[in-house]
């Protein structure tokens, strides 16, 4: 019988094949690497190199709990090893643990301050968690140290552009592509904020620079299917059309093909192939929203009604503040909001802040206060005190997206009708404009746009009927329970006769004339929503009646609307 054999390497011998391993695995010899790894450790098991190799191994095959096992087990042996560390709390961040991920990066930073990775990677965490100035400094200090890197200047541009500096983050996304020509990323993000900020050709240029790179990074292509100024090609159609037919294909991604080839189809007049692509992308977000459930809609709707009377609202207006600054433009989704912000936020006095969410933060406050019980119940939180507090609470918000020059503050959440009564007691001398259009045109428009949030009820034309009559319900009491009134903005009037609406919105601002509010289109502030071409172009009239294009598939929704 044979003897077993002795290995006779060295812990020299040992060191010098795991970094020739490195070199292997580096260049993508993952196999190659992995025998060599794997049998250091058979001889020494306790090699530190090697298992957080045999870990980076683990994690570049998504085997994400091995990983965090093999790298925490290489720490053991050399707890000072900035490299693992920073490795380990890659590993974090795919179990979704950013607090854990944080820690190991900033662990790594105490034993090497220079470790550019570290330092990018507690930016990540800092901008994940919503620190975006913090993130700012600390891609700061990793530009330093890689000053062309071009991983770093995208994160950069992506954290400015959070921050509210569109301007600055292109630049700096710019800077990313000439980094790194290939950086398909950094093109598709250009292509976003440029197009935000009303520059077409350059968004369907970076699009399509991203889809060069990058053949299939369907969220370009989706893009650029759905950009009024781009006509697509047969192979980019055909192209999404054929991702459309793979399985493992993202719910978002699917969705987002079947929308953009809606449009393209639309753009073509080919309204019955367009409206089976819109379907079956709204049946995709069906799939992943919340049920549409339009009884508990109603009951809202209900507690409203029965809290915010016009002599509850004048009782508890006058602990509200006296700023005559907000502006509140309300109405469902579709029906000129971001018109009618564009339009005053091009005379000088006014400045459009985009949609804010801090009126339903406070509503949702105020609410969640009150409990099972309803708003009218004892416990109910609207007291002198808090009207102060939560009125100053908005203000300081609005503050923050505002300059201090602005006499007039548009806020074009167009959700805030559900919260007329609210706005009517905390600042009863604010503006409010309620845009109101023809409803079968913003059911098929809702019907046909992306939406960033959930508006549940735009997914299913019948659910927008259900919908639109409680909005209606609601919209009748505040016409007669709001002290102020607001103002009724109709679309078609606006398209018919743009000068005459423009004078008298301007006029119910309190604000003197200027001629710039009917130039509209040449207004260079970043837009957000999904209106943000429509709203770059002269008025047009092609909006109006635009159901009857789709009139086949909307005959259930028009008869139960004329109930």
């Amino acid at each position: 019988m044979l003897e077993p054999t002795t290995d006779k390497r060295t812990k020299e011998d040992l060191d010098r094949e795991v970094f020739n391993a490195l070199q292997d695995h580096k260049a993508g010899q993952l196999a190659k690497a992995f025998a060599v790894y794997s049998d250091v450790l058979r001889v020494m098991p306790l090699h530190g190199e090697a298992l957080h190799y045999m870990g980076l191994l683990a994690q570049q095959s998504g085997k994400f709990e091995d990983a965090r096992r093999l790298i925490q087990r290489s720490l053991e042996v050399n707890p000072e090893n900035p490299d693992a560390l920073n490795h380990l709390g890659q590993v974090y961040i795919r179990f979704n643990d950013y607090a854990s991920a944080e820690g190991c990066f900033r662990q790594a930073l105490e034993y090497d301050a220079s470790h550019f990775d570290a330092l990018n990677n507690v930016a990540n965490c800092l901008r994940h968690v919503g620190d975006l100035e913090a993130a700012l400094a600390h891609y700061e200090r990793a530009r330093e140290i890689e000053p062309r890197n071009p991983v770093c200047a995208f994160n950069y541009g992506i954290t400015l552009n959070a921050l509210g500096r569109p301007r600055d983050a292109i630049e700096w996304l710019t800077k990313a592509t000439e980094y790194q020509a290939e950086n398909y990323l950094a093109h598709h993000h250009l292509g976003v904020l440029f197009e935000q900020l009303g520059d077409f050709q350059d968004a369907n240029a970076n699009y399509l620079a991203a889809l060069h790179y990058q053949p299939k990074y369907y969220e370009s292509l989706a893009a650029l299917l759905n950009s009024p100024e781009y006509d697509a090609n047969d192979a980019q159609v055909d192209s999404a059309r054929e991702a459309l037919t793979q399985d493992n294909l993202s719910s978002d991604t699917r969705l987002r093909l079947e929308h953009a080839l809606g449009k393209h189809f639309e753009k073509a007049h080919q309204y019955n192939v367009a409206f089976q692509h819109f379907h079956n992308s709204n049946e995709v977000k069906k799939a992943i929203a919340r049920p549409f459930d339009i009884d508990s809609q109603a009951k809202e709707f209900d507690k409203l009604i029965e809290f915010y009377t016009a002599e509850k609202i004048q009782q508890l207006a006058q602990f509200g503040s006296q700023d005559a600054r907000p502006v509140f433009v309300v109405g469902l989704p579709r029906t000129g909001t971001s018109l009618t912000e564009q339009i005053l936020s091009s005379h000088s006095a006014i400045h459009g802040a985009g949609e804010l969410s801090y009126m339903r933060s406070i509503a949702d406050q105020i609410k969640n206060s009150a409990g099972e019980g309803t708003l009218s119940s004892p416990a109910a939180p609207l007291t002198q005190e808090s009207i102060g507090n939560l009125s100053k609470r908005y203000l300081d918000g609005l503050g923050k997206k505002s300059p201090e020059s602005a006499s007039r503050i548009v806020d074009k959440y167009p959700m805030n009708y559900v919260h007329l009564g609210l706005i009517a007691i905390l600042f009863p001398n604010a503006k409010i404009i309620h845009c109101h259009r023809a409803p079968l045109d913003v059911a098929i428009s809702c019907y046909t746009v992306l939406f960033k949030l959930g508006n549940d009820f735009t997914n299913d034309l019948m659910h927008f009927g259900l919908y639109y009559k409680e909005y209606q319900r609601l919209m009748t009491h505040w016409s007669t329970a709001l002290p102020a009134g607001y103002f009724e903005l109709q679309y078609e009037d606006l398209i018919r006769e743009p000068e005459a609406v423009t004078k008298r919105l301007i006029a119910f601002c309190d604000l003197p004339w200027e001629e710039e509010c009917l130039r509209f289109d040449r207004n260079k502030r970043t837009v957000l929503t999904p209106s943000n071409w429509q709203v770059r172009q002269k008025l047009y009239d092609t909006s109006v009646g635009r159901w009857k294009n789709y009139e086949k598939h909307l005959l259930e929704l028009k008869s139960f609307l004329e109930e």
